[in-house]
C-alpha cells in the first residue's frame, strides 16, 4: 500500500472587521458563506508554505502500513545477536514517507571507493558525475553502490529503499578525481550533503586509522581540499562523515571531528555512529533498554555526532556478474547514508532553511531518551532561539528522529501585517460575542503560516490564533455593545500633535478638536494593534490584550477631502 497525504497550500488569510470581527477567508477558496460582515478589509498573516504540526491519526496510520506491511520497509528488519535491527524505522524515515518528502528536488553528493550506476537500484535516478568522468568510466565498486542505495534508493526498482528515495545522487570516486574536486562539483551542483563513509588510513597509527592524536594529523588535508570544504559546509551543504568502526577506538578519526582543528566548519558538519535498538514486533517499537553501540563513541567529534543503525539490507556487485545482488551488511558506513538521506528530507520539507539550520534540527531533536541522567558525560548544545539538546561523550545526540525533526520546535509563532508576532496557543484573535461563531468557523477553514525557535515554516489552522485569547463575558457584552452602538457621547477620543510633548484629552463627543498627521489612537493602552482599512474614508483600528490582560480598545479614524487637504476625526474607547 502507498499511501501518501498531501497538504493544500493556502495563500492568505484575510480578516475582515465591520461591525465587529464578522468573517474570515482565503484566496483558496469559499469560506461558507457571508456571516454578516459588510464591505471589508484585509488583515494579512501570510502566505502559507509551511508543514505540518502533529501527527494527525491519519498520517500515524500510514506511517504504521509503512512499517508494517511495505516489503522494501521489511526488508530492513535484520535479527542479530539476539536482537532485531530496522534501519529504516529506528530513525523515523516511515513519517516522512508517509507525508510525501522523498528528497525530491534534491542533491546528496556521495564520495567513495566506487560505484555501479547499472545497478536496478540506480534504475530511473538522475545521477550526477565529476569532471570527465561519466556512466562508462566510473570506477566501479560495491561499497559505494551500497552506500547511494541507503541514501537515495530506488523507490520503485530494486530491494532497497533508500531514505530519500526522489533525490538526486552525485557519484564521485576517489580513484577518478581528489577530494577537493568532488566537494567542487558538490557545489557547483547545489548538493545539500556530502556522505563520505571513509577514513583516512596512518600505518603507523593505533588500528590503522588517522585520528584526532595522530602526529600530523592535519598535513593529510590538502590546502585546496580544505578550502573547499570551508566553502561547502554550512553554505550549500551538509557533510556527512562516518566514524571509525573499531570498538576499541579511544579517539574520533581526523576527518569526522576536522571541526575541532577549524570551528568554521561546525555548524556544516555531521558525525555518525552505529547505535542499534531492539526493535519488537509485538509491540510495533523500539525497546530503548537494549541500545547496543556497534562503533567507536563519538569522542572529540560529541558536539556535532549523532546515531543511525547501520545493521541494513544493502545492493552489491561491481558490475562485473549481476546488477541486481544484495546482501546484509553492518557498520558506520551504512549508518551515514541514512543521515545523509535524513538531511536531504529536511530540505525539501523546510526549503527557507540554511544547510546549518537543516543540520541543527536534526541534533536538536535526536532521540536522547535512552541516556542516564546520571552519566558524567553528559553536555548541552545551545542553539539558535534559546533551544538546547543533552548530548553524551560516547553516543553524541543519540538517535536521528525524523518525526521530531519535521514537527515544531520550541516556540511557534506567526505575523501579521504590520509584523507583529503572535505565538501559536498564546496569543490569539479573540471570539465570540459580538462575532458570534463567525471567526471560529471561518478560521477552521485557514491555514496560517507559522515559525518555530529553529526557523521552520509550518501551517497551522486559523483555529488555533483565534481560540487562544478567551474574552470574559463583560468584554464581549462591551464590544458588542460598542459596535452596535453610535459611539455615543459616553466615550473619549485623544488626539496626538506631534509638535508637542503632550497629550491633550478631547471635549465631549460632540465638540471638534483638530489633531495633526502623526495621531495615535491608542497610546495609552497596550496590545496587540491591527490596523484595517474598511473603505476609502474610513480606518478601523482594533486592539486586543496581550496574553493575562483584560483591556480591549477600538479606534474609529474618518477622512473628509477639504479644499486644502483632508479633515480626519478620530475617535478610540478602551473596554
Amino acid at each position: 500500500m502507498n499511501t501518501v497525504i498531501t497538504f493544500t497550500r493556502r495563500a492568505l488569510l484575510l480578516i475582515f472587521l465591520a461591525g465587529g470581527i464578522t468573517a474570515c477567508k482565503d484566496t483558496g477558496g469559499d469560506t461558507g458563506g457571508d456571516t454578516g460582515g459588510g464591505s471589508g478589509s484585509i488583515l494579512v498573516f501570510g502566505t502559507t508554505s509551511g508543514f505540518v504540526t502533529t501527527i494527525t491519526a491519519e498520517i500515524e496510520a500510514v506511517a504504521t502500513d509503512l512499517r508494517n506491511n511495505s516489503a522494501k520497509y521489511l526488508k530492513q528488519i535484520i535479527p542479530f545477536s539476539g536482537s532485531t535491527s530496522y534501519s529504516l524505522a529506528a530513525i523515523r524515515t516511515e513519517y516522512a514517507h508517509a507525508l510525501g518528502l522523498k528528497g525530491s528536488g534534491q542533491i546528496i553528493s556521495i564520495r567513495d571507493a566506487g560505484f555501479n550506476p547499472s545497478h536496478v537500484e540506480m534504475q530511473g535516478k538522475v545521477l550526477y558525475f565529476g569532471v570527465d568522468v561519466g556512466f562508462e568510466n566510473i570506477t566501479y565498486d560495491a561499497h559505494g553502490t551500497a552506500v547511494a542505495g541507503l541514501a537515495a534508493g530506488s523507490e520503485d526498482f530494486g530491494e532497497t529503499l533508500g531514505v530519500a528515495p526522489d533525490a538526486a545522487l552525485h557519484l564521485s570516486s576517489w580513484w577518478d578525481e581528489t577530494e577537493a574536486h568532488a566537494v567542487n562539483r558538490a557545489i557547483e551542483l547545489g548538493a545539500i550533503v556530502q556522505n563520505n563513509s571513509w577514513a583516512y588510513v596512518c600505518e603507523l597509527q593505533s588500528l590503522g586509522e588517522c585520528g584526532v592524536n595522530t602526529p600530523d594529523n592535519l598535513n593529510i588535508v590538502t590546502a585546496e581540499y580544505l578550502s573547499a570544504l570551508q566553502a561547502y559546509a554550512g553554505n550549500v551543504g551538509v557533510v556527512v562523515f562516518a566514524m571509525s568502526n573499531e570498538t576499541a577506538q579511544t579517539q574520533a578519526t581526523v576527518m569526522a571531528a576536522l571541526p575541532m582543528f577549524y570551528p568554521e566548519l561546525e555548524e556544516g558538519w555531521l558525525a555518525v555512529i552505529n547505535l542499534s535498538r531492539d526493535y519488537v514486533a509485538s509491540i510495533d517499537d523500539f525497546d530503548d533498554t537494549n541500545v547496543q553501540l556497534w562503533s567507536t563513541g563519538c569522542f572529540e567529534a560529541a558536539r556535532w555526532c549523532i546515531a543511525a543503525d547501520g545493521f541494513s539490507y544493502v545492493a552489491t556487485g561491481d558490475g562485473s556478474t549481476s546488477n541486481d545482488q544484495y546482501i546484509v551488511g553492518d557498520g558506520t558506513s551504512y549508518a551515514s547514508p541514512r543521515i545523509s538521506g535524513a538531511i536531504a528530507i529536511l530540505a525539501e520539507a523546510f526549503p527557507n532553511l540554511a544547510p546549518t539550520e537543516l543540520r541543527n534540527r536534526l541534533l536538536a531533536t535526536a532521540d536522547n531518551n535512552f541516556f542516564d541522567p546520571t552519566w558524567a558525560t553528559l553536555d548541552v548544545l545551545e542553539f539558535s532561539g534559546g533551544i538546547t539538546h543533552t548530548y553524551d561523550e560516547i553516543y553524541g545526540h543519540g538517535f536521528a528522529d525524523l518525526r521530531a525533526a519535521l514537527l515544531p520546535i520550541g516556540a511557534t509563532t506567526t505575523l501579521n501585517n504590520n509584523n507583529k508576532s503572535f505565538e501559536v496557543g498564546v496569543v490569539a484573535l479573540a471570539a465570540g460575542g459580538a462575532s458570534g461563531d463567525a471567526v471560529m468557523q471561518a478560521m477552521s477553514k485557514i491555514e496560517l503560516l507559522a515559525t518555530d525557535q529553529m526557523g521552520g515554516d509550518f501551517d497551522v489552522s486559523g483555529v488555533s490564533i483565534a481560540s487562544q485569547i478567551i474574552m470574559d463575558s463583560s468584554l464581549n457584552q462591551a464590544l458588542s455593545s460598542l459596535v452596535k452602538s453610535d459611539l455615543g457621547a459616553e466615550r473619549r477620543s485623544r488626539s496626538y500633535i506631534p509638535d508637542s510633548a503632550e497629550y491633550t484629552q478631547a471635549q465631549p463627543y460632540g465638540s471638534p478638536q483638530a489633531y495633526g498627521r502623526g495621531m495615535r489612537l491608542f497610546d495609552a493602552y497596550s496590545g496587540n494593534e491591527f490596523e484595517m482599512l474598511v473603505g476609502n474614508t474610513l480606518d478601523v483600528s482594533l486592539m486586543l490584550p496581550m496574553q493575562g490582560g483584560r483591556a480591549a480598545a477600538v479606534g474609529v479614524t474618518h477622512t473628509s477631502e477639504i479644499e486644502n487637504g483632508a479633515l480626519k476625526v478620530g475617535l478610540s474607547s478602551v473596554f
